[in-house]
């Protein structure tokens, strides 16, 4: 039988070869039977992909294109929301999906929103209505289909966020959608504001999202109006059980184009019909469309070995979307079906082997499912590239029904189990507690930390203050208090000036570690000690060289560089917040006003290390230290004044961090391993706080950030349970390696756990 320990390192790899925690079921063996889905592979890969491509989370904004062009229409992001909404639901624990889906629906939708206007219809004028616009900061033309697609995600964003934002802006949005509806052709909703046409596009989803508020709401006059739009697509637009594209008001006349998304969303609303009423009507009408889709959409031709070769049929072909939206509807469909017929997926699935064979060195496929189509252009279109996305999430959905891998609820999101590694089985706290004994057996001894000195001191210091922070345990408490009385200040006089020690960060880290020695103790001497070390280190550093800032090292006053200022506004922050004494804020927000000005990239995000004043110039490569250095002062100070500017450069920091430094192939950080005894300890400094900000800004993204590299951390821990710091190989086990790299895997799984 394979070790405990192996099985947990075959879990883990297992885990990374699918770019991180992307299970979707309540277990590991379901876990791993989605993960080997080729489908769910491949339409994982393909959205984070589009991501990376196309999707800007700090402008808020997506690409109409592959990594170019401007931004797109509102049709393009509400498909790029429906893309990340179908990979959620596979992957239900990958914080950068969650993440992206959240903003698309916040702050991505919130640019193309036109708020209390007035709507001019043929029948009546509307006051008040809230709506999407087609481009974004543009009040010029809307349509009411681009109005449902950003509907329905609302709704179902609504639920699966669990945001009742989400639902009362859908429900908003409603209120305009009904506003297309008049008796014109004896019903329908109109397609745009020149209200000249109904189309089955603008009448399929906004029965759709009728009765999908319905069912979140419970009113039945969703649910009538879902039905009265439904029966009007009946009476007016099918033929041969299939719906034409649309009637032109005016003159009566029809389009009688069969497009493939027009019979996905009235398959789709027939479903939710049947669901919600049971009446079978609803079901017959339903998969007699069903069964007409299969010849409009596939071909079905004969092998040389007698097999049947499925592929699909160009002419129905509007934009790969249209194929999602089809493949959407087709799980749906076997989700209420009492007859649980597989072909019509089963076709889906035959093309779609075929469209996994035309991955290019971009890692995007043919937007056209191999029909014989071509586009060059369409091909890099966000809204081809996630219609493909959506058709392997949805395919590979109901192949996870279909095996019993996942509950048949479109709508399970993040159960609340983050606690617990699902690369180890174990929870975060007892990885850290048998990591920090580890550590302590290693290297502690009656309050002196072996080989440690002035600034790593302070940070171990921290790292049991965020163990007793998380656990409770007074131990850990102990630990630190132990720490700061025998060796934090040599002579162990914590009533002694560090006046001596000539490096103004050392002051800095020191000040940090007692403020939050006194908010957990309530002891006074550690804030005394804080205040008047800071105050000392404050009149001796700050010179106005270069404009401003602290002084490094007052015995080679040569230099300013971010490793002073970044911690030196937080203690500042920390006196400020304990003392009540707005003075040290003004401190902190003259020394990071600064430190933006000079040492901070406003393009990509990244703290660089020094500003010489010999020659004045700037040294900008940069540290994890000081990167979460300074977004932990740039969070102090918004949450301080509300001054949106420090939050907008903490996101920029944090996005470079997570994104524009070093990780390997698995996605681990692949950074400082140069084996210098400062250098070993950053990491841990950026763990501590790039989990504040996760916790500040609800940022899942950062969060699963942590606890990636936690779970690789821990599976790569020796026999002695150490964990050196490059946390993505194999600590030796024979290596004398240093306290302060050794810290930091503790700092980091004692600051990876949920704070809700």
């Amino acid at each position: 039988m394979l070790s405990t320990k192996l099985m947990s390192l075959l879990l883990s790899i297992v885990l990374f070869l699918f770019a991180g925690p992307l299970y979707g079921g309540h277990s590991v063996k379901q876990a791993g039977e989605v993960a080997k889905n080729e489908f769910a592979a491949a339409g994982y890969a393909l959205t984070t992909r589009i991501l990376s491509k196309s999707y800007d989370p700090l402008a808020h904004e997506f690409k109409e294109h592959m990594g170019n062009g401007d931004a797109p229409h509102v049709w393009p992001v509400a498909s790029m929301i429906e893309n990340l909404s179908d990979a959620c639901r596979l992957f239900p624990y990958s914080a950068k999906l969650k993440a992206a889906c959240r903003d698309s629906l916040t702050n991505v939708l919130e640019k193309y929103l036109v708020k209390n206007a007035v709507v001019e219809t043929p029948e009546a004028s509307y006051e008040g209505m809230s709506y999407y616009n087609a481009s974004a900061g543009n009040a010029g033309d809307y349509y009411y289909d681009d109005n449902e697609w950003v509907c329905i995600q609302l709704l179902l964003g609504s639920r699966q966020l669990r945001d009742s934002r989400l639902l009362k802006a859908a429900l908003a949005n409603l209120e305009f959608i009904w506003t297309g509806w008049d008796d014109a052709l004896g019903g329908g909703v109109y397609w745009s504001s020149d209200y000249t046409s109904k189309n089955a596009c603008a009448n399929g989803p906004a029965a759709i999202a009728f009765l999908l508020a319905y069912q979140l709401t419970g009113d039945e006059a969703y649910l009538e109006k879902g039905k009265m739009i439904y029966d009007w697509m009946n009476a007016a637009m099918r033929k041969n059980d299939l719906f034409i594209d649309k009637i032109e008001v005016a003159s009566g006349r029809k389009n009688e184009w069969t497009g493939s998304y027009n019979q996905a969303t009235m398959i789709y609303a027939g479903c939710l019909l049947y669901e919600i009423t049971g009446e079978k009507e609803y079901y017959d009408l339903t998969s007699a469309t069903v069964n007409a889709t299969i010849p409009l959409m596939f071909r079905e031709t004969e092998n040389e070995d007698g097999t049947a070769d499925i592929s699909m049929n160009a002419n129905p072909i509007f934009k790969a979307w249209c194929v999602g939206w089809l493949a959407r509807a087709y799980e749906k469909y076997y989700t209420v079906d009492p007859l649980k017929d597989q072909s019509p997926m089963e076709h889906m699935k035959a093309v779609l082997r075929k469209v996994l064979l035309t991955k290019d060195e971009n890692g995007f496929y043919d937007p056209f499912f191999c029909s014989g189509a071509s586009d060059p252009e369409n091909h890099t279109e966000l809204l081809a590239q996630d219609g493909v996305a959506s058709a392997f999430l949805c395919t590979a959905y109901y192949d996870a029904i279909l095996k019993g891998n996942l509950p048949a609820d479109p709508y399970a999101f993040w159960p609340d189990d983050r606690e617990v590694s699902r690369a180890t089985g174990l929870s975060y706290r007892e990885m850290g507690d048998t990591i920090m004994a580890a550590f302590i057996d290693r290297f502690y001894d009656d309050g002196r930390l072996e080989g440690s000195c002035f600034w790593s001191d302070a940070e171990i210091i921290e790292t049991f203050i965020d163990a007793y922070e998380q656990t409770g345990n007074k131990t850990y408490l102990g630990y630190a208090e132990t720490t700061a009385a025998n060796s934090y200040l040599d002579a162990g006089n914590l009533f002694a000036s560090w006046e001596s020690n000539p490096y103004n960060d050392d002051i800095a880290w020191g000040t940090i570690a007692l403020c939050r020695l006194y908010q957990n103790t309530g002891t006074l001497r550690y804030l005394t000690i804080a205040k008047r070390n800071f105050d000392m280190m404050f009149r001796r550093g700050w010179s106005e060289d270069l404009g401003g800032g602290l002084l490094g090292n007052m015995e080679d006053p040569v230099n300013k560089a971010s490793c002073v200022q970044c911690p030196a506004a937080i203690a500042a922050c920390l006196l400020g917040k304990y003392l009540r004494c707005d003075d040290y804020y003004e401190k902190a927000v003259q020394i990071m006003d600064w430190t933006i000005k000079e040492l901070f990239d406003h393009e990509d995000g990244r703290v660089y290390d020094l500003y010489w004043i010999t020659d004045e110039h700037k040294d900008t490569w940069n540290f994890t230290y000081t990167q979460g250095t300074f977004i932990g002062a740039c969070m102090y100070l918004h949450e301080k004044y509300g001054d949106q500017k420090y939050l907008d450069y903490a996101d920029l920091a944090q996005y470079y961090t997570l994104h524009g430094m070093g990780h390997n192939t698995e996605g681990i950080f692949d950074w400082e391993r140069r084996n210098e005894f400062d250098i070993d300890g950053f990491k841990g400094i950026l763990t501590r706080w790039l989990y504040r900000y996760a916790q500040y800004k609800a940022d899942f993204e950062a969060f699963e950030w942590l606890q990636r590299h936690a779970d690789a951390a821990y599976n790569h821990r020796n026999s002695q349970n150490i964990i050196w710091t490059d946390w993505a190989w194999q600590t030796e086990e024979d290596k004398d390696y240093n306290v302060f790299g050794c810290s930091t895997a503790v700092a980091l799984l004692f600051n990876c756990q949920p704070w809700w």
